[in-house]
């Protein structure tokens, strides 16, 4: 038996890089006596000079006396100059540092009237000047601008000597202080969008476009794929998927959301599709101050809130009927409770500035409840308004990986959803499949799904519980060539990792025993980012599958959306 283990996020985190500069005090101190003990030696002239600054005293001429030996006036010309030679090294060590002269950032802000300045602690600064574009409250040293900026407004960065590196999007209330757009080396690339946002936002969608079909999305096999891929297009807080004829955003920042009329209508001019669901992550955007529009104008998240750690706390628990999606309603975990068709309208100014707008929920007539899409030849049916953006997109190598390996095999596909990995296993001429979710809905459009491919003969849905279900194949002597676990977030923060990984080991050390012990293989997935970027995930389902004899080499899947 062998297990593989496949994780993947669809929002990567920049790495981060963590420096230690240490300072050696002693030399310090050690070069400061020196330069005093020169400057006492220079104005040594029977007065006291100790109390001035050296760089006066070494200007003035030491004072010979009469009865002094001519060869003492030597030595003491020699040892004058040796010591005047030293203080003026020790004093070019200790000029003051220059100003940093002014840049295309700074110039760019003195042509709008000057803006907020976000001033970065000493050492800090390289972190972001590395690429990490998020700059947490812990990091910053103090903001300079009266008034204070307001959530969303532009401010520059700039390290402790003053100089400006980098500009973002300020915001107060979030525990993403500042969320870094571009660095000076990409402003003077990219003058026209200097601290302007539309013009940025203009740019940059244009620029994932290209990069996808680049890569040959879409494609006449392939309509299914993530268009932008967040901090990956660097467009922090903004996910968007295409599937088939439509588009979903995931909204996750207050600056995106400012701006929201203008991404619709640049996502439809580099697409050209017209049928836009908004899709605003209300957890998240509340944690930035956001507040979901109501029917009486008014805005409050903590209902969203409550839902969503009610909603996590069920899933680590085991509720059986945790571990469903329902399409048409979304799964409160990710927070996306509220969606919104957008129709694309009069195009906003892209020198102009986007103000933010109220959300008005709703499912529009022009978006249907299920969308028909392709993906590496397979028809599927999917919901727009399912869980996250209605497909996991960053499945699609995974699909074709178990399409690839199916043939002849039997399979076991656990929290199933819409039937992607069942459904590309029979395919892939699978002898049978089994896919299990506890969301009846979902496995309607699984269904469906197999019916479109012609494979429903080799496909067997269940509506139960997989911990039961796996219990009960167990109990009967029932063994897998192919396990396929692939639950839904277990981990939402990291405040709910330990429970998660107690959640992970149980299911993934049940999932194991299923395997056929000749040649049989177990994919094991996470879509916990808190599991993966902890290193926690790996290593919980390595030992699950150690335990019970599996080899286990570990993989990741590719990622290219």
């Amino acid at each position: 038996m062998v297990a593989f283990t496949l994780f993947s996020d669809c929002l990567r985190p920049c790495a981060m890089r963590f420096l230690n500069a240490t300072r050696c005090t002693s030399k310090v101190r050690c070069a400061s006596l020196q330069i005093r003990a020169a400057a006492t030696a220079i104005g040594s002239n029977g007065t006291r000079n100790s109390g001035r600054r050296w760089g006066a005293a070494k200007q003035r001429k030491p004072v010979q006396l009469a009865a002094q030996p001519a060869s003492h006036q030597t030595e003491s010309k020699k040892s004058h100059s040796s010591s005047k030679s030293e203080v003026l090294r020790k004093g070019k060590l200790s000029t003051p540092s220059q100003a940093p002269r002014p840049n295309c950032l700074d110039a760019a802000a003195e042509a709008i009237g000057g803006i907020a300045k976000v001033v970065i602690k000493s050492g800090k600064a390289r972190l972001f000047r590395d690429g990490n574009p998020m700059v947490y409250p812990g990091a910053i040293d103090r903001v300079v601008g009266r008034p204070p900026p307001a959530p969303g407004a532009s401010v520059l960065l700039q390290a402790g000597n003053g100089e400006t590196f980098a500009w973002g999007i300020f915001n107060p209330d979030s525990l993403f202080r500042v969320r870094v757009l571009q660095s000076v080396a990409d402003a003077e690339r990219f003058p026209e969008q200097a601290l302007n946002v539309p013009r940025l936002l203009e740019a940059r969608i244009r620029a994932a476009g290209a990069l996808r079909k680049s890569i040959g999305l879409p494609s006449d096999h392939t309509t299914v794929y993530r268009l932008i891929n967040s901090e990956g297009d660097r467009l922090s807080g903004l996910a968007v998927d295409v599937l088939g004829d439509t588009l979903v955003v995931a909204s996750s920042s207050l600056f995106i959301e400012m701006n929201k009329h203008l991404v619709v209508r640049l996502l439809s001019e580099v697409t050209g599709l017209a049928d836009v669901v908004w899709r605003p992550h209300s957890v998240n955007l509340g944690l930035e101050g956001w507040r979901k529009p109501s029917a009486d104008g008014t805005a409050d998240a903590a209902e969203d809130t409550a839902a969503s750690e009610s909603r996590a706390q069920q899933l680590l628990e085991g509720n059986s009927e945790s571990e469903g999606v329902t399409p048409g309603k979304t799964d409160p975990v990710e927070g996306n409770s509220e969606s919104e068709a957008v129709t694309p309208g009069k195009p906003d100014s892209v020198e102009g500035s986007s103000e933010s707008e109220a959300v008005t929920p709703g499912i529009p007539d022009s978006v249907a409840e299920s969308v028909e899409m392709l993906e590496n030849g397979m028809r599927l049916l999917a919901s727009p308004y399912g869980q996250k953006t209605g497909f996991y997109v960053d499945q699609r190598d995974s699909r074709q990986l178990i399409r690839q390996l199916a043939a002849g095999r039997t399979v076991l596909d656990l929290c199933t959803y819409t039937g992607g990995f069942a459904i590309s296993a029979a395919l892939g001429g699978a002898k049978s499949v089994v896919g299990v979710d506890t969301s009846k809905p979902a496995l309607d459009l699984a269904r469906r799904n197999a019916e479109l491919n012609g494979v429903e003969d080799r496909c067997i849905f269940l509506n139960e519980d997989i911990m039961q279900v796996m219990k009960d194949q167990f109990a009967k002597g029932l063994r897998f060539d192919i396990v396929i676990l692939d639950p839904p977030k277990l981990a939402p923060t990291r405040n709910s990792l330990t429970a998660a990984t107690r959640r992970y080991r149980s299911l993934n050390s049940m999932a194991v025993r299923l395997v056929s012990p000749e040649g049989g293989l177990l994919m094991t997935c996470s879509c916990s980012a808190a599991m993966t970027q902890s290193n926690t995930f790996i290593p919980t389902t390595m030992e699950q599958q150690q335990q019970q004899g599996a080899h286990s080499p570990c993989c990741e899947t590719p990622q290219l959306h």
